[in-house]
């Protein structure tokens, strides 16, 4: 009898040995899946817009193309983060595909510069890629009257 139950608590602790071992299997497994890509430490991030001025309220589409030291762009799906000094990026963070990551900024009712930049990993964008927005996108202002000229008055009345 004691022989038989010494049997049944090592199967016991076996088995428990064996669950808790499939349970921090398990959730290894699925953290590992949860993790986002991050480009490697010596790759390069280049910033691209489809136009350097944009008007107020309106958007351009960012690009930011991330190669590795190699020179082959990063494994698809890569998490690329995006900030911008004005207005706002959509979405803030883009997957790549083709080593290629896409947003647009929303520039908003400000005018100014947007300095736009993009990091992934321990990789960030050189410079800041520079999108001109409303007003300070122009490069003069011409005023012009119609008449170009007023007649004078020979007094001014209160």
């Amino acid at each position: 009898m004691k022989r038989r139950q010494l049997v049944r608590n090592r199967s016991w602790q076996a088995a428990a040995v064996a669950g808790l071992a499939a349970c921090l299997a398990a959730a290894g497994f699925a953290s590992c899946d949860k993790m986002p890509l991050a480009a490697p430490t010596e790759s390069t991030i280049t910033l691209y817009a489809g136009s350097t001025t944009v008007g107020l309220n309106g958007s351009v589409e960012i690009t930011a193309t991330v190669i590795e030291s190699a020179g082959t762009p990063v494994q698809n799906g890569t998490v690329v983060t995006f900030t911008t000094t004005l207005g706002t990026v959509d979405p803030i963070e883009a997957r790549t595909n083709n080593g290629r990551a896409v947003v647009r900024l929303l520039t908003g009712t400000k005018s100014g510069t947007a300095e736009v930049r993009a990091f992934s990993g321990g990789t960030a964008s050189a410079e800041a890629l520079k999108i001109t927005v409303g007003a300070a996108a122009a490069g003069k202002v011409e005023l012009l009257a119609n008449p170009s000229a007023l007649p004078q008055r020979a007094a001014w009345s209160s």
